[in-house]
């Protein structure tokens, strides 16, 4: 029998707990893994925003119990951030929002996927964390050639060490960046235009045709913000249309909607009453 739900299941968007997209780097020392770390921010820092994740290697400093939530810290040219307890998975979600990678050491957190490292000094700490091992990107020969029994059904690239152009370029197709569509807000009633904003013609065709053949151009998809759906939806020729969810909230209404109709996608929204709106706004935007 189905399980019965009092309201209905809302899309999210895809998440770790960290950010959007997570890989932990286990099987092999800290200072290694801070190290590989280093080499995929230097080889993927200008294309994506990356974060790292780890534990404080400094054991020096005696902690004492905090009662600040986060606090900043000025160190030379950097600004420090230090959360002082530890943070609910919502809070990760918005300190790290619009990061495209977090990369984290899996000797101390875990992650969704993971780069695991087969490394004599740490065959045996690999071992114990075996239960971590969910999602297994890659596999990385350091000084064993041999895989341990609990990686041997795995399915993933296996590389030596040595053949870091193989490792960068496999990592780098993995890193997925959400598409881009465009959101056109078309559910208003033109009421004190006293005629329908979408129709007129501000440059040689009707401006709900004009801004959609302008997205078109820039974005994967464009979708038509409606509060009810047109008479001609669904006909093979009709504009892709996003029909309002929430009711009373305007524009506002809209964006949700989309979000609640493509969680994974990036929205490039334009509503229909901007006909100054052109493709080097566009472009300046993207």
């Amino acid at each position: 029998m189905k399980k019965h739900s009092k309201h209905p299941k809302i899309p999210r968007a895809h998440r770790g707990k960290f950010a959007k997209q997570e890989w932990a780097i286990l099987g092999t020392t800290c200072s290694a893994i801070q190290d590989f770390a280093e080499e995929l921010a230097a080889h993927f820092g200008q294309k994506f925003a990356l974060n790292y994740f780890d534990a404080s290697h400094n054991f020096d400093k005696e902690e004492k119990p905090s009662n600040w939530t986060a606090k900043l810290e000025e160190e030379g040219e950097k600004l420090n951030i230090v959360l002082e307890n530890t943070p609910s998975d919502f809070s990760y979600q918005q300190l790290f929002a619009e990061t495209d990678l977090a990369i984290i050491n899996g000797n101390h957190f875990t992650a969704e996927k993971q780069i695991v490292f087969l490394d004599s000094r740490k065959a045996e700490s690999l071992e114990r964390k075996k239960d971590r091992l969910t999602n297994v990107l890659l596999i990385v020969k350091k000084d064993l050639d041999v895989l341990p029994e609990f990686l041997k059904d795995t399915d993933c690239p296996v590389y030596s060490i040595e053949k870091k152009q193989n490792i960068y370029t496999f990592l780098e197709g993995q890193i997925k960046i959400p598409p881009l569509y465009a959101l056109i807000l078309n559910g208003g009633k033109s009421t004190r235009m006293g005629a329908d904003k979408s129709n007129i013609d501000y440059h040689g065709k009707p401006q709900l045709d004009h801004l959609y053949d302008l997205l078109l151009a820039q974005c994967e998809q464009v979708f038509i913000s409606v509060a009810t759906p047109s008479k001609s939806s669904g006909q093979s020729n009709q504009k892709a249309e996003i029909t309002d969810r929430f009711i009373g909230l305007g524009a506002f209404g809209g964006i949700l909607s989309a979000f609640m109709a493509y969680p994974d996608a990036a929205f490039l929204v334009v509503a229909v009453d901007m006909p100054n709106v052109d493709k080097a706004a566009i472009t300046e935007l993207i």
